[in-house]
C-alpha cells in the first residue's frame, strides 16, 4: 500500500513552488465549501479552480468553479478600499 501511495504522488509544478498564493486555503466552493485550489491555465494565467469533479466528490456546481487570480486581487483591494 505504501508503494501504491508513493506512485501517486505528484511533485507540485515549478510555478507553483516558485510563487506563493495569496489566498491559497482561503476562497471556498460556496456550494460545497471545499477550497479552491490555485492551477495554471494554457496562457500561464493563474486562476483558482475547483476540483471535486476531478476528485469525485460531490458538487452542485459539478466541480466547474473557476476564478482568475487577477480577479480576486482586485476585488480584494476593492474591500480594502472601501473599509
Amino acid at each position: 500500500m505504501i508503494e501504491v501511495k508513493r506512485g501517486q504522488y505528484r511533485r507540485p509544478t515549478k510555478e507553483a513552488r516558485r510563487r506563493p498564493h495569496e489566498f491559497s486555503r482561503i476562497i471556498v466552493c460556496p456550494a460545497c465549501l471545499r477550497q479552491l485550489r490555485v492551477g495554471v491555465g494554457g496562457n500561464s494565467l493563474p486562476y483558482y479552480r475547483d476540483t471535486s469533479l476531478e476528485r469525485k466528490l460531490p458538487c452542485p456546481t459539478q466541480g466547474k468553479l473557476t476564478v482568475r487570480s487577477s480577479l480576486v486581487v482586485m476585488q480584494f483591494g476593492e474591500v480594502l478600499r472601501s473599509v
